[in-house]
């Protein structure tokens, strides 16, 4: 029934040619320029409703380096520990936040398969891109797939435009597919916003070494599951326009 449903998404699937993501693209603002990414009201209508008359939120999406990374980190630690008594001392290597309004509601981590080992290969038997092929029926190239990690958001009803606003980030980027483990709490997320998923398999905590296990407090008994999303599929389902320089 997995593969059934995964195979499923393959009308969807198309090359972009758009250059592969990379840490120093994000850096350099080569890609879609955090400081220029404000909402559009007709792409992200679906999330805001028809609220006419009143004032819409400023916002504001891209990376975070120098002493802004260190308010992002402090950010998601706090997330983690705030929900599940988990003490978080590394994080991904680049990090993404966004605001409203000058404020800081969600963020994320970011990790290019091409660049190295992802953190939940550490879940699966094979490779990522070995275990998404399969399941796909298709070949992938690591250089196409981004792990998504340390979410953390200031209050659940963020969730929702986070996606949106990372899905057009990994959708301009040229990313076919961004990996996660997923708690039912983020799962259902993506189930209300009709973005198809893929389940690799269970975020095994016995996988890890004993003290990483120790550092995550309570967040395995929400029993995560490896989750694959296909970045194009989602940035259709969500009606987005293509993020502009």
């Amino acid at each position: 029934m997995r593969e059934i449903a995964a195979r499923r998404l393959l009308p969807a699937y198309r090359i972009d040619r758009t250059p592969g993501w990379t840490a120093a693209a994000i850096r350099n603002g080569s890609l879609c320029k955090g400081q220029n990414m404000l909402a559009e009201t007709a792409a992200l209508s679906p999330l805001y409703g028809d609220n006419k008359g009143a004032s819409r939120p400023r916002w504001h999406f891209g990376p975070a380096s120098g002493k802004a990374r260190g308010t992002v980190e402090q950010f998601i630690a706090a997330g983690f520990l705030k929900a599940y008594q988990a003490r978080l001392t590394e994080f991904m290597p680049e990090l993404m936040g966004l605001y409203q309004d000058a404020a800081l509601v969600a963020a994320c981590g970011l990790r290019g398969a091409a660049t190295g080992p992802l953190f939940l290969e550490q879940y699966l038997d094979h490779s990522a891109d070995v275990a998404l092929s399969r399941l796909i029926g298709a070949p992938e190239d690591r250089s196409r797939i981004i792990e998504v990690g340390n979410l953390s958001v200031s209050r659940p009803g963020y969730a929702r435009h986070f996606v949106a606003w990372l899905t057009s980030h990994l959708h301009s980027a040229g990313m076919h597919w961004a990996l996660f483990s997923a708690v039912p709490a983020l799962r259902n997320n993506f189930r209300r916003l009709g973005i198809p998923m893929i389940t690799l398999g269970p975020a095994d905590p016995d996988r890890l070494a004993r003290h990483v296990r120790a550092s995550w407090g309570t967040y395995y008994d929400q029993q995560p599951q490896v989750t694959a999303v296909h970045v194009a599929t989602a940035f259709e389902t969500l009606g987005l326009t293509r993020c502009r320089q």
